[in-house]
């Protein structure tokens, strides 16, 4: 199968049914994939009825990035094209590998210039696709790692296509030597300390040599897994439905724990995920069936999911980002009238609030926080109780109670903020 202008028409033109699309934008490196994919696209504009952009990402990492820019600029001067550049600051952090940084930060800023009616493309051949099966094979991903990369997929608003995927790198290669095209070579792709590399320089011409068709059948494998994840997700929206506790945030435990073993790992993993919290390893999800759902149901367990907090309490499961240090010591006094930061727990308590609240409150108060040993009447019972009882009572989990604020007027406990008016 060799490629042309032609057939890559044909892998486009299903993309315009999604509504408003009239701009297909090209991450164009510079490099031989990236500059077939600019080119042919561009020479079927007029056909397809679309504008044409292309965005160059520049890294800031390698000495002859600036010359890049400038090959990139002169290019689509050449075919009338309009490029943004993009300089970012790709250096990696602690816990991230050099190449998931350039990464996230490149599809950061490309996702920047993305509006509804632009669709982002980008120039990943059957090559690639092999060479990303073999990784998450290697790191022991699930359905999902395998899947790959999809031709087709929508983040919010954003739609990502990768038009190339059933062609291999050789015949771009031939596409742009017919063509006679000038490309970048990153002397960076020739690392083979670098994973993805090593597998592209070292382990698949050795495979290929006893399975030449080794990259096709690698695409299948992940159709395949794709067809399988789609299915899970099915599986975990319809089992997700029936545990949620009022909302997304919480979920039942006596629910989940009518699941099968496999099926509260899926609907975990899909949780996780829509909660926008880094999915979590296999283990990590084994560790929180045994100690947040199998545990004994006196326990409050906490566990930590990645950037994620999985915490119970009685019957509730809820997951949240890590709890920031709290001090319960500290009293602060609020000034009639004004907002009040409490910054450690993200909150901003309005001076209106109050007054609906506690109607009876006109001057400055303190707002302090649970410490033990206070208590409250609140209104419609004749009696105090204690405020760890009323807690109890309301079914607040024990990491709520100390980061709850209390309202003192002249020393005296008025109100508990957004449960119970202490009179």
């Amino acid at each position: 199968m060799s490629f042309n202008a032609e057939k890559l028409q044909t892998i486009l033109k299903p993309y315009f049914d999604k509504p408003n699309i009239n701009t297909l934008v090209i991450a164009y490196s510079g490099g031989l994939d990236s500059t077939v994919l600019l080119h042919a696209t561009n020479s079927l504009s007029s056909c397809l009825q679309v504008d044409i952009e292309a965005v160059h990402v520049d890294h800031s990492l390698n000495e002859n990035s600036k010359v890049w820019a400038e090959h990139c600029k002169k290019f689509c001067k050449h075919l009338g094209v309009n490029i943004t550049v993009l300089t970012i600051n790709a250096k990696h952090l602690k816990d991230t590998s050099p190449e998931e940084a350039a990464r996230n930060a490149r599809y950061r800023s490309l996702h920047s210039v993305l509006t509804e009616n632009k669709m982002l493309l980008t120039a990943h051949h059957r090559d690639d696709q092999a060479e990303t099966v073999i990784l998450q094979m290697l790191r022991g991903s699930g359905t999902s790692g395998l899947a790959s990369m999809p031709a087709l997929n929508r983040s919010s608003n954003i739609y990502h296509a990768r038009p190339l995927l059933n062609f291999s790198k050789k015949e771009l290669f031939n596409y742009a030597s017919e063509q006679k095209l000038a490309w970048i070579t990153d002397d960076s792709n020739l690392d083979v300390d670098i994973d993805r590399n090593f597998i592209r320089r070292e382990v698949i011409p050795t495979i290929k040599k006893r399975w030449p068709s080794f990259d096709k059948t690698l695409s299948r494998v992940a159709r395949n897994q794709a067809r399988a994840d789609t299915l899970l997700h099915v599986l975990a929206r319809k089992d997700i439905e029936s545990i949620f506790l009022h909302d997304r945030r919480n979920i039942d435990l006596r629910k989940i724990k009518e699941l099968s073993f496999e099926r509260q790992q899926n609907v975990i993993r899909f949780w996780v995920k829509q909660n926008n919290f880094l999915p979590p390893s296999e283990s990590q999800v084994r560790e929180m069936i045994r100690t947040v759902i199998a545990s004994d149901i006196e326990k409050t367990p906490c566990i930590v999911l990645g950037n994620s907090e999985i915490r119970r309490y009685r019957n509730k499961i809820s997951i949240m980002a890590p709890l920031k240090q709290h001090d319960p010591q500290i009293i602060l006094t609020w000034s009639r009238g004004e907002c009040l930061n409490i910054p450690n727990l993200d909150m901003q308590l309005a001076w209106q609030d109050l007054k609906s609240q506690c109607p009876s409150i006109l001057d400055n108060v303190e707002v302090r926080f649970r410490r033990g040993g206070e208590s409250c009447r609140p209104r419609g019972r004749k009696q105090h109780h204690s405020l760890k009882k009323l807690m109890q009572e309301e079914g607040i989990p024990g990491w709520e109670r100390d980061r709850i604020p209390l309202v003192y007027h002249d020393e005296k406990l008025r109100l508990v903020w957004g449960y119970w008016e202490c009179l």
